[in-house]
């Protein structure tokens, strides 16, 4: 192991001043382990323990060791006297997850996981990848997408090469999942009132904060100091979300809304809170909960025979097998009239989801009285080869929140055939039925009778919007093999006349001007980008960064940097450098290299080479990270010798040189930056570029 990285153990030191003295001992014990001799690796890595009494890490070594032999009980013994030496053991706390996630106890899991990943020093990239993808996969199983996607996020950003990592965030978290949008959106910080900025400086710390539990103390203490500041309570929700907390978010979040005078912006923290409200352990305060009726099945052979029945009747649709792992799942369609009548309907709605996993058949609904109908049809049909029903609620499905607006194919057909009574059974649900239903979150009035009353506006453009995007996300999808289009019967801009809310969705044309801020994603995506003006291309650029797509984002950025130089957007470094950073993505140094070249050229005939440091920091950063460390410091030598008194350059700098294990090109520039801070009164850059001269010293300087 390199000496001078973050030791595996997670205490934060570098290797050689932590574990290296005796590490040779771990490695022996997991080679012995890796050779199938368990208990000579067992009797190796107790040797360690006697050798070094007192020793958190040892013990940790010595409990991981234990795990993978399949001793969970010794195991957890060894951690709990790693914690009597240090309450604040990282592995410890990753190892005791690990423990109780294989026990099935998941909540005990993530509160350990998320101990860990805040325990773990940020550098220790390994294994926080590791933490925060289990912190991701327990979330998702609790039906938390927005804590989901923020711990997979760090997760891809600790190991940018995990493929799986990737393709599960592109399935989960874009325009083609099947959760809300409102569940799977990227959110982001809001930024301070203008009277409020000073008060944010001076309660957030300049850098980045690295862990979540920093962010959340940070705008707690701005709420503290100040309970007007709509964007610190929406901020503080946010984090609080992001770590799983939705009781406490959905409070700073309310506060948030509360204040917010932006319908708009107010609406998007309305949904949020909706979506937490679907979280595992939130049934008291949400609208939607699923029933469940569990049967042990005795002998498959009946329920074959019913399941094929249902087929030939046309009470299946979307059902879908998978022999090897013993599972079936389908949707069970309600029995009409029609379906003795040779299938003259070809939808239905549906009565229950079921699961079937080996002997284990589950039924769930949003409606009770649905799903104990096709349980009690089941249990007449099969009767001794059951088990006594079990019945459970749990949290909502996203997908199955608007089943009651749905109908499904009982038989194969287009959608051109049914589109028209999926939009009368969408008109009917909403505007007869749902609007007409107590809610929680409307304080148990009705949308309707919230609608007369003002107070409600907030709340109620929120749940509209909610149970829009859950529609959207559950409505049917057509492909034609490139492209897949999402078919949506109903428009909810009925429902809000109908409530008395503004119509939302965009606008494009206004005054013949195009109004491209206003923009969906599948509206920007449809743009014919070439026939955009620059100020156009720049607009839709900002506008998809804003939506969190990168990629059309980037789609925008190409066509703006190829235009010729002479319109108003003189400054493209923006759209260059997010270029830059995909092209950096994805591996292609030529493309880099390319880019650089293209910006600072353009950037010299349109912007007077405003720009030009930037460029020359970026090609700096790039040569670094791509192992050209002399030329690197040649080009970052150039750049602070043109702009020697900006301190802004030298940090990179460094970092870079330490980056690379060049500790004594580090030390150079580290000396220079202190003479400059001082030089300038700069406290606080001064106390920074020292921790980076220490850091080049340790590394040989």
């Amino acid at each position: 192991m390199d000496p001078y990285q973050s030791c595996p153990c997670g205490s934060g030191k570098g290797f050689k001043w932590c574990c290296q003295a005796y590490f040779h001992v771990v490695e022996k014990a997991r080679a012995q382990h890796a050779e199938g001799q368990h208990e000579v690796a067992l009797r190796t890595i107790q040797q360690l323990v006697t050798q070094q009494p007192g020793n958190a890490p040892a013990l940790g070594y010595h409990a991981e060791l234990l795990y993978m032999n399949g001793k969970a009980e010794e195991a957890d013994d060894a951690i709990q006297k790693a914690f009597a030496i240090n309450p604040d053991f990282p592995l410890g706390h990753w190892l005791r997850g690990m423990i109780r996630k294989d026990e099935g106890e998941l909540v005990g899991a993530l509160i350990e996981f998320r101990k860990a990943a805040d325990l773990y020093d940020p550098k220790a990239n390994d294994v926080l990848a590791e933490i925060h993808a289990a912190i991701f996969d327990i979330e998702m199983r609790m039906n938390r997408p927005v804590a989901a996607r923020a711990a997979l996020e760090r997760a891809i950003h600790a190991d940018p090469s995990a493929e799986p990592l990737r393709n599960a965030f592109g399935t989960l978290f874009s325009p083609e999942s099947r959760l809300p949008q409102c569940a799977w959106q990227g959110y982001q910080f809001r930024p301070a009132d203008a009277s409020r900025t000073e008060a944010w400086k001076a309660a957030l710390p300049e850098k980045e904060m690295s862990r979540l539990s920093e962010a959340a103390g940070a705008f707690q203490v701005l709420t503290e100091k100040d309970a007007s500041d709509t964007a610190a309570w929406f901020n503080l929700g946010l984090v609080r979300a992001w770590l799983g907390d939705h009781p406490k978010a959905i409070e700073a979040l309310q506060k948030s809304m509360e204040l917010d005078d932006d319908l708009k912006q107010a609406s998007e923290t309305g949904a949020l809170i909706e979506v937490l409200r679907c979280g595992a352990g939130m049934a008291e305060q949400s609208d939607y909960v699923e029933h469940r009726v569990f049967f042990q099945l005795k002998q498959p052979q009946p329920v074959v025979e019913l399941i094929q029945e249902w087929q030939r009747n046309g009470r299946l649709s979307g059902a879908q097998s998978d022999p090897e792992g013993g599972t079936l799942t389908a949707l069970i369609l309600e029995q009409t009239p029609q379906f003795s009548a040779e299938l003259s309907s070809p939808v239905a709605k549906l009565a229950a989801s079921m699961m079937i996993v080996r002997n284990l058949i589950r039924l769930s609904s949003q409606s009770k009285s649905s799903v104990d109908k096709v349980a009690d049809e089941m249990m007449q049909r099969l009767g001794g080869e059951l088990s006594p029903p079990m019945q459970e609620t749990g949290y909502p499905q996203f997908s199955e929140i608007t089943s009651e607006a749905m109908l499904f194919p009982s038989r194969e057909t287009q959608i051109e055939e049914i589109a028209p009574r999926l939009t009368q059974q969408g008109q009917v649900f909403f505007e007869e039925t749902w609007s007409n239903r107590p809610l929680k979150s409307l304080s148990g009035l009705t949308p309707l009778d919230a609608s007369a009353q003002p107070a409600y506006q907030k709340r109620l453009m929120s749940l509209v919007k909610f149970v829009e995007e859950c529609y959207i996300g559950a409505s049917p999808r057509v492909s034609d093999g490139k492209t897949t289009q999402i078919v949506i019967c109903y428009d909810f801009n009925q429902l809000r006349r109908k409530l008395g809310l503004p119509a939302e969705g965009p606008a494009p044309v206004a005054d013949g001007a195009l109004k491209i801020d206003t923009l969906s994603v599948a509206e920007l995506a449809a743009l014919d980008a070439g026939s955009l003006t620059d100020e156009q291309l720049d607009q839709a650029y900002r506008t998809a960064l804003q939506k969190d797509d990168r990629i059309l984002a980037g789609l925008f950025a190409r066509y703006l940097t190829n235009r010729p130089a002479g319109s108003s957007i003189a400054d493209r470094y923006p759209q260059f450098n997010h270029l830059i950073q995909m092209a950096q993505a994805e591996n292609d140094a030529a493309a880099v290299m390319a880019l650089l070249e293209q910006g600072e050229k353009s950037d010299a005939d349109a912007n007077n080479g405003q720009r030009r440091n930037d460029y020359t920091l970026r090609k700096g950063q790039f040569l670094a990270k791509r192992g050209d460390t002399e030329q690197a410091y040649q080009v970052f030598q150039e750049l602070l010798g043109r702009a020697p008194e900006e301190l802004k350059f030298y940090g990179p700098a460094i970092e870079a040189m330490l980056g690379q294990k060049k500790g004594n090109l580090a030390i150079l520039f580290a000396e220079q930056a202190l003479a400059k801070a001082r030089s300038q009164n700069n406290r606080d850059s001064e106390h920074y570029f020292m921790e980076l001269a220490e850091a080049a010293k340790r590394q040989g300087g």
